[in-house]
């Protein structure tokens, strides 16, 4: 009996079911996140403005892919910046007062029309 070879086995299965468990768990995350975004394209397509879009959006977003929180910033053409416009679901009051009190977020030139 080769005990060197033997020994390696359990090493070389546990590796094998490590490998397939990670597989698992990435599809059963990639199938999520396609049910997600396909509700949240179902969704906002009821919208029949901008504002009620973009309400559904976030909260459709947020619950979909289970986030305590979300927030929308704004762009801001005229000084080509982001602002902070509205929240959804809370993640403490602390984390509130810093998101509401941020300064506006330029945006990068690479990213500009």
């Amino acid at each position: 009996m080769n005990i060197g070879t033997n020994s390696l086995l359990p090493t070389g299965l546990a590796a094998h079911a490590r490998r397939s468990a990670l597989a698992t768990a990435q599809l059963r995350e990639n199938l999520d996140d396609r049910n997600a975004v396909t509700t949240v394209v179902s969704k906002v397509g009821e919208a029949t403005d901008e504002a009620t879009a973009l309400r559904i959006a976030r909260e459709t977003v947020r619950t979909a892919f289970g986030w305590a929180y979300g927030s929308f910033w704004a762009l801001d053409e005229a000084q080509n910046v982001l602002r902070f416009d509205v929240e959804s679901g809370s993640a403490g009051q602390e984390f509130r007062e810093v998101s509401a009190t941020a300064p506006s977020a330029t945006r990068p030139a690479s990213s500009r029309r």
